[in-house]
Formats: C-alpha cells, structure tokens, sequence
C-alpha cells in the first residue's frame, strides 16, 4: 500500500493527469480508493498534494 500510495504522490507532484488517471495507474480501483487510502495513511487528500506541488 505504502508503494503505491507514494507512486501516486510522485505522480500528482510531477504530472499532469487527473487524479483518477493516476489512481488508475497506482493500482486502485477508482479516484475516491486512492482519495481514501491516501487520508488513512498519509493523513492527507490527492487534492491537497496537487495544490501544494
């Protein structure tokens, strides 16, 4: 979980797709599986990560 949680870190801060592009690419089922897993273990949204790049 933890690979994939930072393989979609890496590519909301280098890229440009939609987060559902890059929770599709990280291995998870839909945008809101990546938006959930990533508030449980990191503590923060795709979104906040997006903004703060």
């Amino acid at each position: 979980m933890n690979l994939r949680l930072s393989f979609a870190e890496k590519l909301l801060v280098e890229t440009e797709m939609t987060i559902a592009e890059v929770a599709y690419l990280s291995g998870f089922s839909s945008q809101s599986h990546l938006t959930s897993a990533m508030r449980r273990y990191k503590k923060v949204t795709p979104a906040l990560i997006r903004s703060q790049a």
